[in-house]
């Protein structure tokens, strides 16, 4: 064996194994959301093990709040809904690759806090048992596709019987492996490459298709 030839080979060695010890790599997903009227935010890591940062973001609702700038507008429901309609075949393609991906991760730590009150003590009561039904539906159908978790989720819900509140948080832990990921994003790059390929010769069908029946017509011959 040549040089050469081993030097080749054992690049490709290294690259496989590489590429196995990466697929393997588990990654942990940390969410928090907090809503609290004005005072809410999203917050976003990402982390390779053994605790490389991959992304980290902190989404504030008024992010220029105090600070003399104009606050960006929201975006309008109407629009939302249109473009939902707009692209429905495409999200009913992609929902099958989310289903995949969502199926893979796992669930090491969910705490769900909310706190309600309105004006009458009994409605706050009755609205407290519609929190916990909510809950525990909504639950039953994380746990259905996620699979059961060494750590069992930990949920409360406080009542406040002398003011009008809502406050809301939920701060979770997800891990998934690497591989996973990877897949799921190929998925849905073959997904999006097939659907605008599609939608690119159908216009070029409805473009020409009427130009050359028109010519083939035998009054176009005539």
């Amino acid at each position: 064996m040549s040089f050469g030839l081993f030097i080749s080979l054992s690049l490709i060695s290294l690259l496989f194994i590489f590429g196995l010890v990466f697929i393997l790599i588990p990654l942990r997903i940390k969410l928090r959301y907090f809503y609290q009227g004005e005072n809410s935010y999203f917050w976003l890591e990402i982390k390779l093990w053994p605790g490389i940062r991959v992304y980290r973001r902190l989404f504030l609702k008024n992010k220029f709040k105090g600070e003399g700038k104009k606050k960006r507008p929201d975006l309008p429901l109407g629009d939302v809904y249109q473009f939902i309609v707009y692209y429905r075949p495409l999200l009913l393609k992609l929902f099958p690759v989310m289903l995949f991906f969502i199926k893979k991760l796992k669930p090491q730590q969910l705490y769900w806090q909310t706190k309600i009150g309105l004006p009458d003590a009994a409605l706050t009561a009755m609205a407290l048992g519609w929190v916990w039904s909510i809950k525990g539906l909504v639950l039953a159908i994380i746990y259905h596709y996620l699979g059961l978790s060494a750590t069992k989720p930990v949920v409360v819900v406080t009542p406040d019987f002398s003011k009008p509140a809502f406050v809301f948080l939920i701060n979770s832990v997800f891990t998934v492996r690497t591989g996973y990921l990877l897949v799921a994003g190929i998925k849905i790059m073959i997904t999006f490459l097939f659907y605008f390929l599609a939608r690119f010769l159908r216009r070029l069908d409805q473009k020409f298709i009427p130009v050359v029946r028109q010519q083939a017509s035998p009054k176009a011959r005539l």
